[in-house]
């Protein structure tokens, strides 16, 4: 009888803690994935104090070695850029630092269609690159498609800040 009893409690207990543990991770499951919509269509965090948390926001594996960020000083202005180096384009930028290419280089740059600010950096950045002979390519997304595109590779060269000398 005791037996019984022992083991009917230890049966109880055990169905009760395996449907707490499953609970919990359901409901861990569900904040990782509001938290991974949320952080995919907040606002854009461009113009920060620093380019790392605009950069965070794409979330690269940590394993990718094609991209790699660049400072190019054109005229007054610095402007950091995030280049892949696996596209024509964005190793042709890497390996010249923005000088003059020898041949014509067309470089696709993706960006967020919902920050005005961005665009104007990026049209600015994409004037001085063309003066030197690059041809830049601007395409719109809305800000879910743009991270998702620059996570992916799917880019040349991605704008991630701009700082003026003057």
């Amino acid at each position: 009888m005791k037996s019984r009893f022992f083991l009917s409690l230890v049966t109880i207990l055990s169905i009760a803690l395996f449907g707490m543990a499953l609970r919990a991770i359901e409901a861990w499951q569900a904040g990782n994935e509001a938290d991974a919509v949320s952080s995919a269509t907040k606002q854009s965090e461009y113009g920060g104090k620093d380019y790392n948390t605009f950069l965070n926001g794409f979330r690269l594996p940590a394993s990718d070695t094609e991209k790699e960020v660049i400072t190019l000083h054109l005229g007054n202005d610095v402007y950091v850029i995030l280049t892949n180096t696996a596209t024509p384009g964005g190793s042709v930028l890497n390996e010249n630092m923005g000088r003059r290419p020898g041949a014509a280089v067309s470089l696709t740059v993706p960006y967020n269609a919902s920050d005005a600010v961005y665009l104007e950096h990026l049209q600015e950045m994409a004037g001085r690159l063309g003066e030197l002979g690059y041809t830049v390519s601007l395409q719109p997304f809305d800000p879910l498609r743009f991270r998702s595109r620059v996570h992916f590779g799917h880019f040349d060269i991605i704008l991630l800040g701009k700082r003026s000398l003057s």
